[in-house]
């Protein structure tokens, strides 16, 4: 890594690891036949207490950026659109596994990346709401990876 990493870095359209395809929603809205929707991302973090806050977002790049040298090293991120994880944009109701997302309700702070092999894989289902607050979000859910099959 002291020889820096290459001027030029790769984006992507398409990435798959840890089981899961992920595109990004600019690959996805250049091609309107697709059957599937792969942009939705989770991370999880942790903090001093080891409490877990779980973050989600859409994927607006994928990125790899490689380093020179010897040992040759690449780092592969996901750009991400992040959700406001917060009550004042999510609301879960346990007992049934629901995450409701505000999609309109952002993350305050810019902090885009993540790294893609600390992300799992969400879907988005728009619904109806009679509550306004999440009029224009919708029921998150969490999808098996390739590997798994129910």
């Amino acid at each position: 890594m002291s020889y820096g990493f290459r001027t030029q870095v790769t984006s992507y359209g398409c990435y798959d690891i840890n089981g899961y395809r992920f595109r990004s929603e600019k690959y996805e809205k250049g091609r309107p036949g697709l059957t599937t929707i792969n942009t939705g991302v989770c991370v999880t973090s942790y903090d001093e207490s080891d409490n877990a806050l779980e973050y989600y977002g859409v994927i607006e790049d994928i990125i790899k950026i490689k380093w020179e040298g010897s040992i040759k090293l690449e780092l592969v991120l996901f750009y991400c659109r992040w959700f406001d994880p917060t009550p004042n944009g999510l609301r879960r109701t346990e007992d049934l596994g629901l995450v409701e997302i505000k999609h309109a309700a952002r993350l305050k702070s810019f902090d885009p990346f993540v790294m893609a092999s600390q992300v799992t894989q969400v879907y988005y289902l728009s619904y109806p709401c009679k509550n306004m607050d999440y009029h224009h979000g919708g029921l998150c859910t969490r999808l098996l990876h390739m590997d798994v099959y129910p």
